[in-house]
């Protein structure tokens, strides 16, 4: 009897112990069958955001004469310290009607709904040379915030100041995975044509560097999952109360069968 208990007691044990454990290839990410020192060989499918309604650009205009042009340029998100401040983009930057429209003074409406970024340089530099001899146009995107949440060190909401933001940069700025974050399953939730959309991605799969579902568009929102072995480490409490019931029980058990 006492031999039998003991047996159940370390059956149990070692169940627990090895289901709260997280195996090494669940702790490494983008793992690769390429040896060491090979070069791993991606194509770039990155397409450039389509401007939508809603949107927030910042406008620069440079001309021969910069006084001529200085009526389309706003210090765009940028306080009396120099630092970018949200409410200052929203109220002094370009933003993008209904229609799709962007409204510039002297030019007026031009449309530039599900264009790229450089395709709305190209439009708007064209409209300047009806006016400005010489001039140039440089646009930017202002309102490219990406949520996560999930399984990282700091959740949040995280403006982007490039073109071409990927999920590693943004995992990076979240302070990385905690050590229970299910890297192969993340799910990504994209909002296109005014219609929400819902995906995956697999951070164990060295292919996922270079697709398309590797960049971030703007409101993206992020939810890494977590592991399995998160629930039996915040059931913990509760799984050591009950084998220091069963260690009780079988003591207890052991002392009455002798």
């Amino acid at each position: 009897m006492k031999l039998l208990n003991n047996k159940i007691f370390l059956v149990v044990f070692n169940i627990l112990l090895i289901s709260s454990c997280v195996p090494y290839k669940e702790i490494v990410f983008m793992r690769s069958n390429a040896k060491s020192n090979d070069t791993l060989s991606v194509q770039n499918r990155y397409n450039y955001y389509k401007i939508q309604p809603g949107d927030v650009i910042d406008i620069k205009v440079s001309s021969l004469d910069p006084q001529s042009v200085a009526i389309f340029n706003k210090n765009v998100g940028v306080n009396q310290t120099n630092q970018v401040n949200d409410a200052s983009i929203y109220l002094n930057g370009y933003s993008i009607d209904d229609s799709g429209y962007v409204s510039l003074p002297i030019i007026g409406k031009i449309l530039v709904k599900d264009l790229e970024v450089p395709q709305v340089k190209t439009v708007i530099e064209n409209k300047m040379k009806s006016y400005y001899k010489f001039s140039s146009v440089d646009i930017k995107l202002m309102n490219f915030r990406v949520t996560i949440v999930g399984e990282v060190n700091a959740q949040g909401s995280y403006p982007v100041y490039r073109d071409q933001a990927n999920i590693l940069q943004l995992i990076g700025m979240a302070g990385g995975f905690t050590d229970v974050a299910d890297k192969k399953k993340i799910k990504i939730i994209r909002k296109e044509d005014n219609v929400s959309k819902m995906f995956y991605i697999n951070l164990g799969d060295s292919k996922i560097i270079g697709s398309e579902d590797y960049y971030m568009q703007p409101n993206d929102v992020v939810y890494v999952e977590p592991l399995r072995a998160k629930a039996l480490k915040v059931n913990a409490p509760t799984i050591q109360l009950a084998l220091s019931a069963l260690t009780f029980i079988i003591v207890i058990t052991n002392l009455l069968s002798r």
